[in-house]
């Protein structure tokens, strides 16, 4: 994925933050898909601060895929993050709901697509519990 200006023409655009898309599904995957959105940072000169990605607590279930860069799921928002105690997140990672806020770090410039599927639906694809995949990265 080189170019995301052809998705952006279909993402809701609010005027502001041109590295950040939300996607809403197609009607025949709304009651499976919430959203997908992307974070496209490659054009951006951001500062450490301005790497971090918050997420709230939240009842879907996520799927994400890093397609350049890197992220590292980090304690706090410090920008002198030690990485050296955590490890990367790998290119692709699920997330299960969550019961507490999650906040992320891009040491670089990144590409991360992220589709929120609703619990009912990932428990039909996996056969799962997800009460078992609560705060499961």
């Amino acid at each position: 994925m080189t170019d995301l200006s052809k998705v952006g023409a279909f993402a809701i655009d609010r005027g502001r933050d041109h590295s950040a898309y939300a996607l809403r599904p197609r009607p025949s995957l709304g009651n499976e898909i919430f959203a997908a959105f992307i974070r496209d940072t490659r054009k951006l000169d951001l500062q450490p601060r301005q790497r971090f990605s918050f997420y709230p607590a939240f009842p879907f279930c996520v799927v994400n895929w890093i397609f350049d860069g890197a992220a590292y799921e980090v304690a706090g928002c410090d920008a002198d993050v030690d990485l050296g105690t955590v490890q990367p997140l790998p290119k692709v990672y699920f997330c299960g709901p969550r019961t507490k806020p999650a906040i992320l770090w891009n040491p670089g410039k990144t590409v991360v697509l992220s589709v929120g599927f609703y619990p009912h639906a990932i428990a039909a694809l996996t056969h799962s519990d997800v009460a078992e995949l609560v705060d499961v990265t």
